[in-house]
């Protein structure tokens, strides 16, 4: 599955509660609950609704309809104004507001969001942050994100000549396409813990919504990378993969901690290089390591999540050879590599062989091995002692 498949289940699972996003003034749900909530919670007394769908026709003048399907293409953003305006009247007239969409997660919360920073000069970050603690499952997709910037950037007023405007129209889809593609090629190998990745964004906005999207704690990143310094809430850790055989075997330990200590916490682990080979090799090692599998038990393992994967005999040869000597090397690595135990720093291991890892290119046959525009570079260097 990829990782755009698994984030378009998650938006497509509503939730099933009215939350309170302004004790008393403003509150957030599901169409299904929003069709019954004068029988249902009539303690609320809802006065107005603002429905974000297609699906509910206006009843009157106290009920607002925005037709706005939850696409990443789609444009809330002319809508907006009228939105918070039409909360705003309600409320300072002492009424109380439900504003909704199918599923309450992600057209709901943007309107919300761009209300909040409206009135309370909150960031989209912010508001969005507000909007979580009060309904933690709320999940706007990237298309509505960029346009709350670009609200914000309009001074809450977007018209067509607004230079913000007209600069987010006219890369809107390229930069949605652009996102949904790297999503797509972001396969999820163990869901809720490791997902595979040889692309990464160089827009901080796609990158922190890559990072939302998957609800990823941790990255793994493997030489050939780059990172840009992207401040994105997360751990990142660097390994260098040497070409030879022997650098080779005595990297994939220390990988594979990385990964185990990522996933003791709970953390969810993007595995990362621009050559997919090598995030895979790293990936079905840990498998064999965490599993206790011999690696043609772990090499299905990873085809169930990638079924074009095909590994060559170079790839099974590293992993025979690395099944035959990881229990020397997890004690040898475990006492002279530190891993990190901060979630918000980035880390590096460098292994004294050329950072090159064009040897890995006949290892998988029918991995891509696609160029990286990436995430952020190491700020701290660890050492394997003793290795020549």
């Amino acid at each position: 599955m990829s990782a755009l498949a698994a984030s378009n289940h998650a938006r497509s699972v509503p939730v099933d509660t009215i939350d309170a996003v302004l004790d008393g003034q403003l509150y957030i749900s599901s169409l299904a609950c929003a069709r019954t909530v004068s029988e249902t919670h009539p303690e609320l007394a809802i006065t107005h609704m603002l429905s974000v769908c297609p699906e509910m026709s206006s009843s009157g003048p106290a009920h607002m309809v925005l037709p706005i399907q939850d696409s990443e293409y789609d444009n809330i953003l002319d809508h907006l104004p009228a939105a918070c305006q039409f909360i705003e009247n309600a409320i300072s007239a002492g009424g109380r507001v439900l504003v909704h969409c199918v599923m309450g997660v992600s057209r709901s919360a943007t309107v919300i969001a761009a209300y909040l920073m409206k009135t309370r000069r909150l960031s989209p970050n912010q508001a969005l942050c507000a909007i979580r603690k009060r309904r933690p499952r709320i999940f706007p997709n990237y298309g509505f994100v960029k346009q709350l910037y670009v609200f914000e950037a309009c001074s809450y007023v977007p018209t067509r000549t607004h230079p913000a405007y007209r600069s987010w129209k006219r890369r809107q889809r390229q930069d949605v396409t652009q996102f949904l593609n790297i999503l797509s090629d972001t396969s999820v190998i163990l869901p809720d813990k490791i997902y595979l990745n040889s692309d990464l964004p160089s827009d901080l906005d796609q990158a922190t919504c890559l990072v939302k999207y998957m609800g990823l704690s941790h990255c793994l990143s493997l030489s050939p990378s780059g990172v840009q310094p992207h401040t994105l809430g997360i751990d990142q850790y660097h390994v260098d993969i040497p070409v030879d055989s022997a650098g080779l075997i005595h990297a994939l330990p220390t990988a594979c901690n990385y990964i185990r200590s990522s996933l003791s916490t709970g953390g969810r682990v993007l595995v990362h290089s621009r050559t997919e080979s090598v995030a895979v090799l790293v990936i079905t090692a840990y498998l064999m390591r965490s599993r206790r599998i011999n690696p043609r038990q772990a090499v299905q393992m990873v085809k169930d999540a990638l079924p074009l994967f095909e590994p060559t005999a170079n790839f099974m040869r590293h992993l025979e050879k690395f099944a035959s000597t990881f229990d020397y090397l997890a004690d040898s690595a475990s006492q002279s590599v530190s891993m990190p135990s901060s979630t918000s720093s980035a880390s590096s291991l460098h292994m004294p062989s050329s950072p090159s890892a064009a040897g890995f290119a006949p290892l998988v046959g029918a991995a891509k091995d696609r160029a990286v525009r990436s995430m952020a570079p190491p700020a701290r260097r660890v050492s394997i002692a003793g290795q020549s």
